[in-house]
């Protein structure tokens, strides 16, 4: 998230209660999350409602507390509710940089290309691509999954990632994505995402600061953008200076611009590493131009682009000179942009249909003896083969009187943990 991290994951380890599920025969490990949830969701209620803080106070304590509860959201499958919770913390801020009007003419001149395809063209004469992501919206490491496969098919082989724990350089050695492997992998999409990169043999690389750095202070973000950076070409680079690297990171961090001058100065990861190697990134934003869910916080080019194209999987603007069109952001600091389509809930699944374009994904009915419609619950689905401390490979919400929810599993060998709300 943007703010503290580690205090996040403090937190997250601190609550996270292992207990077995008799009543469906598992032996395995029963998560907390709906209940941890809905704890956080008490607490800001409480911040809202209080007669002492000031309104100052109250925003910038509601505003930490809106993010931990949009990751929180996106724990239990709960997509929609984790941008909603996220928006009220963080309004999203208009891309409409030149002008409405202006960014609309842009928009009605341009055409729709492939994301995948073109990023793939584009990656074949690139060294190292950075791509973003929001951390609270599960459809990025969704792109990034699909991306992965696309990257290791033209010779890319390093994948490093912010997310990935700090004190274990070369992790998933054994081959399985498992809670304390890194704070954001927690969630069941990124596992996947990270899971499939296995299957695909990937080399895995974490390279975030660790917190042990001597003589650093833990929120200088300036040190750490040049630690992250330097990280990366220690633990691949200096050893391989061919390698081809695909890094996934968080918000601005896939950044090239402001240009780095030093090891403190006010860039991002990307240009700490253009510098440190004089390697160009390809560097790809998909964390401004997606569905935001409710009216009011879509802005007038996102608008814009959908009532235009209305297209159907991850795309780029081109211009009549085919070259990619940036909407609210900085083109010295993104080669590309990404357009996600606005998604909606399928009601034949009850799931956000961009879960539909996975490869090798298939949905399935929940056991009916799992689901109590009159409790709220949270129904986690492991696969068979996985440790107890393993991530789940999808979770669901199930709501009192509302339609049930498929699985999107790769197969239908999996144990489940049933968390229900006491009463």
């Amino acid at each position: 998230m943007i703010r503290s991290t580690n205090l996040i994951l403090a937190i997250w380890i601190a609550s996270c209660l292992i207990v077995s599920k008799d009543a469906h025969a598992q032996a395995a490990p029963l998560q907390t999350r709906l209940k941890q949830l809905v704890q956080l969701e008490g607490k800001l209620e409480e911040i809202q409602s209080s007669t002492t803080l000031s309104e100052k106070r109250k925003s910038i304590e509601s505003a930490d507390l809106l993010e931990w509860i949009a990751f929180r959201r996106s724990l239990i499958g709960d997509y929609s509710g984790a941008i909603e919770a996220f928006n009220f913390a963080r309004p999203a801020k208009s891309e409409d940089r030149n002008g409405l009007a202006q960014t609309k003419q842009q928009i009605n001149e341009s055409t729709l290309s492939d994301a995948l395809e073109l990023i793939t063209k584009k990656a074949r004469d690139r060294q190292i691509i950075i791509l973003n992501e929001a951390h609270h919206v599960p459809l990025h490491r969704a792109f990034a999954l699909q991306l992965s496969k696309k990257l290791r098919a033209i010779g890319f082989e390093y994948l490093a990632c912010e997310t990935f724990a700090s004190n274990v350089y070369f992790p998933f050695q054994n081959a399985e994505v498992e809670l304390y492997d890194g704070y954001y992998t927690q969630e069941p999409m990124f596992a996947n995402f990270i899971r499939t990169a296995i299957n695909d043999k990937w080399k895995f690389v974490a390279y975030e600061r660790e917190r042990t750095t001597k003589g650093q202070p833990s929120d200088d973000q300036k040190t750490r953008e040049y630690i992250q950076a330097s990280n990366i070409v220690k633990r691949i680079l200096d050893e391989n200076p061919k390698a081809k690297i695909f890094i996934y990171v968080g918000y601005g961090h896939a950044s090239k611009f402001p240009r780095s001058v030093s090891d403190s100065d006010d860039s991002m990861l990307a240009a700490q590493l253009q510098r440190l190697t004089g390697i160009e990134p390809l560097t790809i934003d998909q964390a401004t131009l997606y569905n935001q869910n409710r009216s009011e916080w879509l802005t007038g080019a996102y608008t814009a682009i959908i009532k235009k194209f209305n297209p159907t999987t991850a795309s780029v603007l081109l211009n009549s000179h085919q070259e990619i069109v940036h909407i609210g952001i900085d083109p010295r600091a993104y080669d590309i942009q990404i357009v996600h389509p606005q998604y909606q809930l399928d009601p034949k699944t009850n799931r956000e249909a961009w879960l539909s374009q996975l490869e090798g994904f298939k949905y399935y009915e929940i056991p009916q003896n799992l689901i109590d419609n009159k409790k709220s619950a949270v129904i986690y689905a492991f696969s068979k083969s996985a440790s107890d401390d393993a991530v789940p490979v999808d979770t669901v919400q199930i709501k009192p009187n509302e339609a049930i929810p498929k699985f999107v599993l790769r197969n239908n060998e999996v144990r489940f943990v049933v968390e229900t709300l006491k009463d």
